[in-house]
């Protein structure tokens, strides 16, 4: 039975693929998974590539490639210059191959491909490679710090002692190969006896600035109680502020009354300015204080400070009430038409919205006083209105302590009644309580019942 083979995707034939890769075919085809002896045209050595792995791209000749098996003794070689003693046997390219570091006697195992292609020959021996536990703990040892465990790494900090004040400390091995101290609080002796003036040397810098010394030198950054020359006032500035890149006054009275004056003005100046925006000042005190003064405008006594008149600021807060006052006053016509039009007449000139307003009510004619701001919240006339109390409706008492009135309360009328609670005759609850309704009250239902 005749084998059924899958199409091959070149359609050339085998021999002329492998001449097409630069090699001569010396026996019969065997097969596309299968050795097949040819001869390299290039170099001339016999070599046996299968036809798929050609026919994929890949080189025919193992020799020419790099992929051909090594020379142990050349290999050997590579490894000598790179300054590795091989200890075994060659193994092949990729195993890892057990040598001895020329320079510092370490067993170390690369592979060949690895030192071949210019890696590092020791991992201990490379700038950033592990550190030998011993040569760590003698690098900490060197710098005044004993260790008190095992080595953790590099980066890792380390407990360690200092064998200087005895304080411990975590500081890492990368820290004190860079220079740094693994102490704290020696680092910070250090630094303060750096900073640190001699007693003499820091008094002369402290009368340079007008101060003299009223204690010993206690410290850079300590208060140091002092006498300002200048103005005798006793101050506590801090050397370290006197001679620092901020240079901080030594003495803070002084600087605000240089302060003061520098920003004081010219009182003349100081006087023509509150007159031109309408006081009458009394003498000047300074920018910051209240100045009495007579306002042209209202006639009442205020106290700006002449800052805020600087700053653009009335100066006066009556003729400022006055004045948003009278932006928001209403337009009397205005406001008189607006009565009119819920029925009400003034009998008066309008004031403002909140003042009572005197009107008769066309409508039943009496007089009532209210308010523009309330007839626009939807109020009108007291004695007209549908609810509340009824001022057109008095009550009357016959008490033997004397008469007193009240008003009748408006009061929905209640379901299947015809009349409301402000319109009843007083009933025997009413009586026994002294109160009746008087003869002028009249007889029926507010609301015509």
């Amino acid at each position: 039975m005749a084998r059924i083979c899958r199409p091959r995707k070149d359609p050339r034939e085998p021999e002329e693929i492998m001449r097409a890769a630069g090699l001569e075919p010396l026996v019969p085809y065997p097969g596309s998974s299968a050795p097949w002896r040819c001869r390299h045209t290039v170099c001339g050595r016999e070599v046996t590539p299968r036809l798929s792995n050609v026919a994929k791209g890949q080189r025919g000749c193992v020799h020419c490639s790099g992929r051909a098996r090594l020379d142990p003794e050349a290999a050997a070689g590579v490894m000598r210059a790179a300054g590795l003693e091989p200890l075994e046997p060659y193994p092949g390219s990729d195993r890892k191959w057990p040598c001895r570091h020329v320079a510092c006697g370490r067993e170390v195992t690369p592979a060949y491909v690895r030192i071949n292609s210019g890696a590092g020959s020791c991992r201990w021996c490379v700038p950033n490679g592990p550190v030998d536990p011993e040569v760590a703990a003698a690098d900490m040892r060197a710098a005044g710090m004993e260790p008190l465990g095992p080595y953790p790494g590099v980066d890792t900090p380390w407990p360690v002692r200092c064998t200087t004040c005895g304080e411990p400390g975590t500081p890492t091995l990368g820290s004190i190969r860079q220079g740094q101290g693994g102490c704290y609080s020696c680092g910070r002796r250090k630094a303060n006896e750096a900073m640190r003036h001699d007693a003499e040397t820091a008094a002369a810098v402290l009368r340079t600035v007008g101060l003299e010394p009223l204690e010993p030198y206690p410290g850079t950054a300590f208060p140091w109680k002092s006498r300002c020359t200048k103005c005798g006032a006793i101050v506590s500035p801090r050397l370290g502020s006197l001679t620092a890149r901020s240079r901080r006054p030594g003495c803070k009275p002084c600087a605000d009354r240089a302060n003061g004056l520098a920003q004081r003005h010219d009182e003349d100046l100081a006087v023509a300015e509150m007159r031109e925006y309408g006081f009458e000042p009394q003498p000047y005190r300074g920018v910051k204080h209240p100045w009495r003064c007579l306002c042209h405008g209202c006639g009442t006594i205020t106290s700006p400070t002449f800052g805020s008149i600087l700053a653009g600021q009335s100066g006066c807060r009556r003729c400022a009430d006055l004045r948003a006052g009278a932006a928001r006053r209403e337009d009397p016509e205005r406001a008189a038409a607006s009565m009119r039009k819920a029925g009400l007449e003034p009998l008066e000139p309008y004031t403002t919205t909140m003042t009572p307003w005197r009107c008769r009510c066309t409508t039943c004619g009496r007089t009532s006083t209210p308010t523009l701001s309330k007839f626009r919240s939807g109020r009108g006339c007291r004695y007209c209105a549908r609810f509340g109390f009824d001022h057109a409706a008095p009550w009357g008492s016959t008490r033997r302590s004397g008469c007193a009135w009240g008003t009748g309360i408006r009061t929905r009328a209640p379901s299947g009644s015809s009349t409301c609670g402000a319109g009843r005759e007083p009933g025997a609850a009413d009586r026994a309580s002294g109160w009746s309704r008087p003869s002028t009250a009249p007889t029926g239902c507010w609301r015509g019942g």
